[in-house]
């Protein structure tokens, strides 16, 4: 061995380690190589899935549907910022996927109205137990509708009964309205108070009744009144296709959430207006529920009042109601003379 003063052999040894560093680096480079290349020799297998189509996701997150209100999923549903999606599942063959399209609709389509309204004629036949594919092909033969349950058609109504009323028809919405049924449009519920929709189709309902009433009535009115009678029959579009039965229906409804709420005399003035003399009545009696009240003397009142003012054209109705204001005082009076004079 060769002896070498300390400074050469400490520089020896350093070019010794590095010689051995730069071994070790080429060494896993080259496994870094050798791995690379048997990774590209035999590519992993990947499995190619099917895509699914854009109305099966839509499905999928339609039939998932909002959180149940009474033991649902927490989970809540994402928002829907097009129906697009939901519009073209109403051709669909399924009818559970129609329902389940229907149901969210129903539930955005205050927002999304401008859309829907594109797709009323699909709606306006599902509400009448078609189908969508139906309406599209009226040309040709469509061939079965699919078989929708009612709750479903009703649905279907109250969607495009909504459309309407932000399209400004609301005789065309009240209609569709009173397919729908209380389950979708329900005046006396406590949930409805101060809806615009609500009130909108309430004041469309009352003026048709009230024109129905004086017509059902043989009102002989002045020509005056004649020619704006008419003017209003041009004005109200479709009114002469409203169910009668239905609304004479939702009339009965707002004529209970008076009497719940105490307004006989708004509940005077709509059996008046429409020359119903039997609401007449029962607006007296339900003032009077539990003997003589003030409420009964004030719908009393009232009812004397607007039969001298507001049915002065109609003779016979004037003194019809002019004696059922008659009887009540004379029972009232009977029942308790001490108190009569201070009535």
């Amino acid at each position: 061995r060769i002896l070498l003063p300390s400074t050469s052999r400490v520089l020896l040894e350093d070019k010794y380690q590095r010689r051995r560093e730069q071994y070790y680096s080429f060494a896993l480079f080259v496994v870094w190589i050798q791995l690379a290349c048997l990774a590209l020799a035999h590519p992993r297998r990947r499995h190619k899935t099917k895509q699914p189509s854009v109305t099966k996701i839509m499905a999928t997150a339609v039939l998932s549907g909002p959180p149940t209100a009474m033991g649902g999923p927490s989970r809540v549903a994402a928002p829907v910022s097009t129906a697009s999606g939901l519009l073209a599942m109403l051709s669909e063959p399924s009818p559970a996927l129609v329902s389940a399209a229907l149901a969210r609709l129903l539930a955005v389509v205050d927002t999304l109205w401008h859309e829907v309204a594109e797709s009323l004629p699909d709606l306006e036949a599902i509400a009448e137990g078609g189908s969508a594919a139906a309406a599209a092909d009226a040309e040709g033969d469509a061939g079965p509708g699919l078989s929708l349950d009612d709750s479903s058609r009703r649905t279907a109504a109250s969607i495009a009964s909504r459309v309407y009323f932000h399209l400004e028809e609301p005789v065309q919405s009240l209609r569709l309205a009173l397919d729908a049924g209380v389950d979708h449009f329900n005046p006396a519920s406590e949930g409805s108070r101060g809806d615009p929709y609500v009130e909108c189709l309430v004041g469309a309902a009352l003026e048709a009744y009230v024109k129905r009433g004086r017509a059902a009535h043989g009102a002989s009115a002045a020509s005056a009144a004649d020619g704006d009678a008419g003017a209003a029959d041009g004005d109200d579009d479709g009114a002469d296709l409203l169910d009668s039965a239905k609304l004479s229906a939702l009339v009965d409804l707002m004529f209970v959430r008076c009497y719940a709420d105490g307004r006989y005399g708004h509940a005077l003035g709509v059996a008046l207006e429409g020359r119903c003399l039997a609401k007449v009545a029962e607006c007296l009696a339900k003032s009077g529920d539990g003997g003589a009240t003030r409420d009964q003397l004030v719908a009393l009142r009232y009812a004397l009042d607007a039969a001298v003012a507001l049915v002065a054209d109609d003779r016979a109705f004037r003194d019809a109601v002019v004696g059922l204001v008659a009887t009540h005082l004379s029972t009232i009076f009977a029942a308790s003379p001490s108190g009569s004079a201070d009535h």
